[in-house]
């Protein structure tokens, strides 16, 4: 890969939207962790679950706001589709507490970190179960953010 090609493609808007994302989420993060120490008084776990109710409350009227405004079509068929859709939720809701109560006790930085161990885990379900050809700098990307886990885990 050329260096223009290289440029080219952190310019594309893929890439772009992509890095905004993420950038959103590491403020997210922050903010979620600074709003959870901002409470007083019980455990970290009763403070992130706070948080989560409040944060979840905020995004459903926000996308329900706009899925009023730009697609009541697509509001519709969410709502038609809710019963299949709660295991779902609940699973994501269990999930989303325990991402919580973890940024409410260490530093979101090093909680982000560590739960990039499940591209690791999505990598091996597609190489073993779903046998994709992998290229060599994929396995050295791997090695590269298991490497900088065990960085994290060490304090280094």
């Amino acid at each position: 890969m050329s260096l223009k090609t290289l440029i080219t493609a952190w310019l594309d808007k893929p890439a772009l939207l992509g890095l905004c994302s993420g950038a959103g989420l590491a403020i997210a993060a922050i903010g979620y962790r600074g709003a959870t120490l901002s409470l007083s008084g019980g455990s970290a776990g009763l403070r992130a679950a706070t948080t989560l109710s409040f944060v979840t409350l905020l995004q459903l009227v926000v996308l329900g706001a706009c899925l009023v405004w730009r697609e009541r079509r697509t509001l519709i068929d969410v709502l038609s589709s809710l019963r299949g859709a709660i295991s779902v939720g609940l699973a994501s809701a269990v999930t989303s507490a325990l991402w919580f109560t973890a940024i409410a006790m260490e530093n979101a930085a090093h909680v982000r970190a560590l739960g990039q161990i499940e591209l690791v885990f999505a990598f091996l379900s597609s190489w073993l179960i779903f046998k994709e050809r992998t290229r060599p700098w994929e396995f050295a990307g791997i090695a590269t953010m298991v490497g900088g886990l065990v960085l994290v885990i060490l304090g280094a």
